[in-house]
């Protein structure tokens, strides 16, 4: 039986033949082959795909189908780990390469040649993160989610263009469609690749979307102006859809004079600080702007949405702020509030005038909470460019079912790490829902290390990775991260003081 998790495992086999050295011909196979991997988590095959593999020998033969071109790419990428799975380098890759192999073969023997080839472009395309459907409304999302009679899973789709999961348990019969971050995630990494160059102006958003739903072969993805603002115009032919989301993270468009109360009125925020910021600022306001980031950030890392909106429930309850934090950081946190009093009082846009109110009610509930010391170790883990902050960490999934099932009080949205791997916390307390779903945000740490080309440098070396674990448990201070070597693979020692724990995480290796 093969699962998601297998195919996850096999990306190593890929990024142990990448190189920058390799042919154009060598470097089609591995991206196909990551691609194909990918392709059945995006389009939500889950269940499909294992239940594929539940009868694999039950006689089917690969349908025709994709172009000839997509066919000779996939017949050569099975060729090749043919032979590495006969060749292998280490004893894994046999089962990693067969890994691949089913893959393809799943792919052609249900004869999606077609929607593979689609969901390539759309990779090649660097296009916002793939969607399997899109609902104007919150009640219509619903409604699909609950009469579906085969939901996919994972998968996004959009919800007023806002990404969400689709989460379903087919042995429960549980349906839910939670807030997710891949589209700030989309637009971090763009723009460490690209200057946005904007191919159309428009004055209003509505005649920037009647543009872009003219055109008759629309690109998956191009930069419009809207006003002074910058909007990415998106194309997803697999579902017919067209959207514009602004370029701010999270996309949601701000409710000019709206009090802050959740969330996404803290998202909708920082576009206040990106007008600000520029290579050419000074450092002192690189460290405002930078501190009005993080705590916007630090209520979501945290998990305290639900304290956060309770607290501005009642936003002149009169008690004192608790004390806290150092010096320092008391006197950054009161110049950053003095900055967006003025933002404030003085906005460049309508829109300011809210955006800076949730950055000083962001600021004034770290305070009034007596949270600076909380918020003093998230600068310092963000500082340190540490793997991605964490809530709890749990040896076992046993243990970490037992911590959701009986926890009064659930930080969401937050990560946790169970078995060392990651995994987001989904709580819904109106109806109680608690679920734990495993997650990829180290891998995407790992591409985000590689993008701001870090070249790793071990500062210690052992031949088991016992022998390491022992070594990061003995020090006395230890640093956020630090690069060690097992054996011939790298690793990333990493700890979490606000949990009190230590961990050894594998460099992937993959593109």
């Amino acid at each position: 039986m093969r699962t998601l998790d297998d195919l996850g495992n096999a990306h190593s086999v890929i990024g142990r033949r990448w190189s920058p050295e390799q042919s154009p011909e060598q470097e089609r196979i591995l991206v196909l082959a990551r691609s194909a991997l990918d392709f059945i988590s995006a389009t939500g095959q889950r269940y499909d795909f294992e239940d594929f593999f539940k009868t694999p020998d039950s006689g089917r033969t690969p349908l025709q189908g994709g172009t000839a071109e997509l066919r000779e790419r996939m017949d050569r990428t099975r060729r090749f780990f043919e032979k590495v799975r006969e060749e292998p380098e280490s004893a894994e890759e046999v089962a990693q390469s067969q890994a691949i192999l089913d893959t393809l073969r799943y792919i052609e023997s249900t004869s999606q040649q077609a929607a593979f080839a689609d969901y390539l472009e759309h990779v090649e395309a660097n296009a916002p993160p793939f969607v399997v459907a899109a609902f104007d409304t919150q009640e219509a999302a619903e409604a699909w989610l609950a009469s579906h009679p085969h939901l996919p899973d994972p998968a996004n789709v959009l919800v007023a263009n806002e990404y969400r999961d689709v989460f379903y348990e087919r042995e429960t019969n549980v349906r839910y469609l939670p807030r997710n971050h891949e589209l700030q995630r989309y637009f971090t990494k763009l723009e460490e690749k690209e200057q946005p160059v904007a191919v159309a102006f428009f004055e209003t958003p509505a005649k920037a979307e009647s543009w872009w739903r003219a055109q008759v072969e629309p690109p998956r993805r191009a930069w419009v102006q809207v006003g002074g603002e910058l909007y990415l115009a998106a194309y997803f032919p697999n579902i017919h859809h067209r959207t514009l989301f602004p370029r701010s993270p999270l996309c949601v468009p701000f409710r000019e004079g709206a009090p802050t109360r959740t969330l996404a009125d803290l998202a909708n925020a920082h576009p206040a600080i990106g007008r600000r910021w520029s290579p050419d600022q000074s450092p002192e306001q690189e460290r405002i702007l930078g501190l009005a980031r993080d705590a916007l950030d630090f209520i979501y890392a945290a998990g305290q949405r639900y304290d956060f909106e309770d607290f501005l429930e009642t936003p002149d309850s009169g008690g004192p702020p608790p004390r806290g934090g150092t010096a320092e950081l008391k006197e950054r946190m009161d110049r950053t509030r003095r900055f967006f009093e003025k933002v404030r009082e003085e906005p460049e846009f309508a829109e300011e005038v809210a955006q800076s109110q949730a950055i000083l009610d962001t600021l004034r509930y770290i305070e009034s909470t007596g949270r600076q010391d909380a918020f003093a170790d998230y600068l310092e883990h963000v500082e340190a460019n540490a793997p991605y902050f964490v809530v709890a960490s749990f040896d076992t999934r046993e243990d970490a079912e037992a911590w959701l099932a009986s926890n009064p009080h659930l930080p969401d949205p937050a990560r946790v790490l169970v078995a060392n791997e990651y995994h987001a916390v989904i709580y819904d307390r109106e109806t109680n829902f608690r679920r734990l779903r495993r997650i990829d945000d180290l891998q995407g740490y790992f591409e985000e290390l590689e993008e701001k080309e870090e070249q790793p440098v071990a500062v210690a070396s052992f031949e088991t990775r016992e022998e390491a674990e022992s070594w990061w448990r003995a020090q006395a201070e230890p640093a956020r991260r630090a690069w060690v070597r097992v054996g011939d693979e790298l690793y990333l020692a990493a700890y979490f003081p606000n949990i009190h724990h230590r961990a050894l995480f594998p460099m992937p290796k993959r593109s």
